[in-house]
């Protein structure tokens, strides 16, 4: 048992660092505030920018969709193992999207 408790302890850096984690773990969370932003500043588009001139809206518009065109050629897809963690999480309410429903 101690020598597989040594074997482990040999391997798991090695492991971690060929993955490369750190290097992901701070790409996700760098985009996952881009996108963020990005969703606020759709919603505003669409609420503000969009009841005035159409010129300026356009123009918000189309600079929106560059941004998240930028992003998203950074996007990395996660394990199927994350997705399926991510979606029993949504099942059970952890998320509200309220926020991008239609008012009432």
């Amino acid at each position: 048992l101690p020598a597989l408790f040594a074997l482990g302890a040999g391997l798991l850096p090695a492991i971690y660092k060929a993955m490369d984690f750190t290097g992901s773990v701070k790409s996700i969370t760098m985009l996952a505030g881009e996108f963020k932003n990005l969703q606020d500043r759709f919603r505003q588009a669409g609420q503000v920018y969009a009841l005035g001139d159409e010129d300026a809206f356009i123009k918000q518009f189309e600079s929106l969709m560059r941004k998240l065109e930028d992003a998203r050629k950074w996007s990395i897809t996660p394990p199927e193992w994350c997705f399926k963690c991510a979606q029993k999480k949504i099942k059970t309410g952890d998320y509200n999207f309220a926020v991008d429903e239609p008012a009432k």
